[in-house]
């Protein structure tokens, strides 16, 4: 789910040497082949509209995000799965169906597990935003949609930052002001990792804390990818089987003291 109408720029075909971009070859553990294959996406345009440009270009993002899935549980999401869009023109109708639907913390578009549908507000960004949503998608598809807010909103954070670059090729682009924020939380010791990984901040109903945890949350998973992709694998295991976030995090780095050390020490 997105929380906020924030100041970005949208998905397009960038060259590549005006970006820092991270190559996708770090996905090595992503065990498929990224064959012709793709899921078959279906846009329900309320009162809004897709043009010829964006549907392909999300095409080939969702199609290399269920690639990644399909490396990271190594089960093959079927194209026979519908990847269904509702897009709204309209705040007001927008706004209507997520109040519905209990989601009313966004205000750029969310998954409902329920109808299992992304709804989207069509303003500068969707792109960026169906990208994250069909990442919730895809997780409750391998039932792992149980998992902690910050390994499932992280993970989604992470796949928004996908593009296409001048040659037709995949890369993915650093969230930089939410990994600046990161490192000014640890700057001014603001960040508890227990505390965040407690009951206390469980829920991500808060507006007035809840970008503090998208933050912490990309911040984690970006660490994780940058250092150790693999690991990501092992700890989504670890906690679909009702494991801690620490308990989980310990099982790769060896210790939650080591994995806390290591992360701070990235960003400073």
């Amino acid at each position: 789910m997105k929380n906020l109408d924030k100041a970005k720029q949208p998905h397009k075909v960038a060259s590549a040497s005006k970006k820092k971009p991270f190559l996708l070859a770090v996905f090595f553990l992503c065990a498929f082949q990224f064959n012709t294959h793709a899921q078959k996406l279906i846009y329900n345009a309320v009162d809004g509209k897709i043009n010829a440009q964006d549907t392909a270009m999300l095409t080939r993002l969702v199609k290399y995000e269920a690639y990644v899935y399909n490396g990271l549980f190594e089960k093959q999401i079927p194209d026979s799965l519908p990847v269904i869009i509702n897009l709204y023109k309209s705040r007001k109708k927008f706004e209507a169906v997520r109040d519905a639907e209990s989601a009313s913390i966004t205000k750029t578009g969310f998954y409902s597990g329920r109808t299992k549908q992304c709804y989207i507000y069509e303003g500068d960004d969707y792109t960026n935003v169906i990208v994250h949503e069909v990442s919730h998608l895809f997780m409750q598809y391998h039932n792992y949609y149980g998992v902690p807010n910050w390994i499932n909103e992280g993970l989604a954070e992470f796949f928004e930052g996908l593009y296409v670059n001048d040659k037709n090729a995949v890369y993915i682009d650093q969230q930089t002001p939410r990994l600046r924020k990161l490192k000014e939380y640890i700057g001014k010791g603001e960040l508890d990792l227990k505390k965040y990984f407690g009951p206390e901040m469980s829920s991500w109903a808060n507006k007035q804390d809840v970008e503090f945890k998208y933050n912490v949350g990309y911040g984690i998973i970006f660490f994780i990818i940058k250092t150790h992709p693999e690991y990501i694998k092992q700890i989504l295991a670890s906690l679909n089987k009702g494991d801690s976030s620490f308990t989980a995090l310990a099982g790769s780095y060896g210790s939650s003291e080591t994995f806390e050390r290591r992360f701070r020490a990235f960003y400073r």
